[in-house]
């Protein structure tokens, strides 16, 4: 487990195509010996740049930390010149930005993905 000790400046620039921290197994977070003000700083970082790049989620990862932490959310805003059923064509519906500390994905299926 990681302890978390530190967070990105806002927002955080966005690693490219290639960066070993997007191929490594993320470290889970140590909760219990993180600070808990620089684990709200990290997900506001994650937030912020999850909004400015105009993403509904972004792992940290994507921003050069191996850690097992993600932000979600859309605000659903229509882009300038969209039309304004933009997001209804989309079937998409905001919804309330939130972080994600170690979780963990299962697979619900015996047989493998069925849809990808």
């Amino acid at each position: 487990m990681q302890q978390i000790n530190s967070a990105p400046p806002l927002p955080a620039y966005l690693v490219t195509a290639g960066n070993p921290a997007l191929r490594a197994r993320c470290e889970e977070i140590d909760i219990a010996t993180s600070d808990r003000g620089v684990l709200d700083s990290l997900a506001r970082t994650l937030t912020l740049t999850m909004h400015t790049y105009g993403g509904v989620g972004i792992a940290a990862n994507q921003i050069g930390l191996s850690y097992r932490m993600m932000a979600l959310g859309d605000r659903a805003e229509t882009p300038a010149g969209a039309p304004d059923d933009y997001f209804q064509r989309q079937n998409r519906i905001a919804f309330e930005s939130y972080c994600l500390v170690n979780a963990s994905i299962e697979l619900l299926e015996e047989d493998g993905v069925s849809e990808w």
